[in-house]
C-alpha cells in the first residue's frame, strides 16, 4: 500500500492568471489587493510582506527598459537575505504598505492600509470568492497565491534580469543549476506578473 499523503500534498499548486485577475477584480480593498499581487507575482510568504510593510525591507527604484521598476531588499523566513525585482505595480503596493506604516501587533481588526492580517486576508477572499461564483464560488487559499507565481513563471513568457537575458522558469525558482549558494549570500527572485 502506498504511504498516504496530506491533502495539502495533493491540490493544485498556485491558480491561473485569469482566475488571479478575477479575484483582483472582485476585491475591494486596496490593501488586500496589494497583498495578492505581492504573493502572486513574487512569490512572497505574507510574513514577507508584513516585515517590508513594517519598514524590515529595503526598496530601490530601478527603472530598467527590461520592465523591472525596482527591487527590494529583505529577509527571508529562513533568515537568508533576498533581493527580489519587481515590476510597477508590485512596486506600487510595496510603496503603499511602507507609506501606511506597520500595524501594532495587538491589533484585532485590520483597517485599510499598511499590511493586513492574514486571517483578514483570509476572510476577504472568501467573500470575493462568492461574488466569482455564488452558487459554485472556487476554493481560493491566499497561501497557495505564493505557488502561482513559479507556475506562470514557467509557462508565460520570459523573465528577463538586467544584463544576464532571460533565465528558465526552474533556475528562476531557484531549482536549476545555479541553486547552491553559499549561506548569508542571499537570492534574487524575478516578479513573473509580466504578460
Amino acid at each position: 500500500m502506498p504511504p498516504s499523503r496530506p491533502e495539502k500534498a495533493r491540490r493544485a499548486k498556485g491558480y491561473s492568471i485569469e482566475l488571479v485577475e478575477r479575484l483582483y477584480t472582485a476585491l475591494w480593498r486596496q490593501d488586500v489587493r496589494d497583498v495578492l499581487r505581492l504573493r502572486a507575482c513574487t512569490g512572497m510568504h505574507h510574513t514577507e510582506i508584513e516585515r517590508i510593510a513594517a519598514g524590515g525591507g529595503e526598496v530601490r527604484h530601478v527603472n530598467d527598459p527590461s520592465g523591472i521598476a525596482g527591487t527590494v531588499r529583505f529577509v527571508h523566513k529562513s533568515g537568508n537575505e533576498h533581493i527580489l525585482s519587481v515590476d510597477a505595480a508590485a512596486l506600487a503596493a510595496i510603496e503603499r504598505m511602507v507609506a501606511a506604516g506597520a500595524r501594532p501587533p495587538s491589533t484585532r481588526q485590520s483597517g485599510p492600509g499598511g499590511c493586513p492580517r492574514a486571517d483578514t486576508v483570509a476572510r476577504v477572499f472568501a467573500r470575493a470568492a462568492k461574488r466569482l461564483g455564488p452558487s459554485g464560488p472556487p476554493e481560493l487559499n491566499p497561501s497557495g497565491l505564493r505557488h502561482s507565481f513559479a507556475t506562470w513563471a514557467g509557462g508565460v513568457g520570459s523573465v528577463v534580469y538586467p544584463g544576464a537575458g532571460a533565465r528558465r522558469g526552474a533556475d528562476l525558482r531557484g531549482r536549476g543549476p545555479r541553486r547552491r549558494r553559499p549561506p548569508g549570500s542571499g537570492s534574487a527572485r524575478g516578479s513573473g506578473c509580466h504578460r
